[in-house]
């Protein structure tokens, strides 16, 4: 039974992290390409394979929003996602992790991971609700559903439910550090969130200067 727990411990921590990395890739290529578009000399050559660049663009920003949003929407029955992960520990943490000094000596943990940690981990999710309200609002009305309101305006959608660059980069940040807050308290291992290759559309961009 306690290694049923454990197995599906590693699981849940490793699967999120995954998806956690692959969501903020998307992310930060949406970011950049849209950046580049705002360069003259990358919009020209953007322009040579619009349709391309322009799908790809939308195709990024969908995958984003609709990640983030699926990894901090409420609990639910069958779903994989921070909350869910958050109520598993609190009822398993006894049979995960060892709060002796021995091994917390080892992991580098200072202190016990335990229903405080939990608590604590809620209250800076409760923090940034609104902006998690926002996400899934944009989720919900306009990536996952044709909302009628927001169908011919996409717009007004980020006026009544505004997000910022910085606001999404502060949800990923934040969910890597309370997943990697079990996983190094479990094993010592730290898993980052950031790719090391997003910036290698440049050599995209440089080809189609030959062109």
């Amino acid at each position: 039974m306690s290694q049923d727990i454990i197995n599906q411990f590693v699981d849940d921590v490793e699967g999120l992290l995954k998806e956690l990395y692959e969501l903020n890739s998307y992310y930060l290529l949406n970011k950049y390409l849209k950046e580049k578009k705002n360069q003259k000399e990358n919009l020209e050559l953007m322009n040579k394979a619009p349709a391309f660049f322009g799908l790809t663009i939308h195709s990024f920003q969908y995958s984003a929003i609709m990640g983030l949003a699926r990894l901090f929407e409420p609990s639910s029955r069958g779903s994989k996602n921070i909350n869910k992960f958050l109520n598993f520990i609190e009822g398993n943490h006894k049979k995960i992790f060892s709060n002796d000094p021995i091994t917390k000596e080892k992991l580098g943990r200072k202190s016990d991971i335990d229903e405080s940690t939990v608590i604590n981990d809620r209250e800076r999710l409760n923090e940034v609700e609104p902006i998690i309200s926002n996400l899934i609002a944009w989720r919900d009305k306009a990536f996952a559903h044709n909302d009628k309101k927001f169908f011919k305006d996409r717009g007004a959608l980020g006026k009544e439910f505004p997000i910022t660059y910085k606001e999404i980069e502060n949800l990923i940040e934040l969910a890597a550090e309370i997943l990697n807050t079990y996983q190094v308290g479990y094993n010592g291992n730290y898993t980052t969130v950031i790719p090391t290759n997003t910036y290698d559309v440049d050599k995209v961009l440089m080809a189609m200067r030959k062109l």
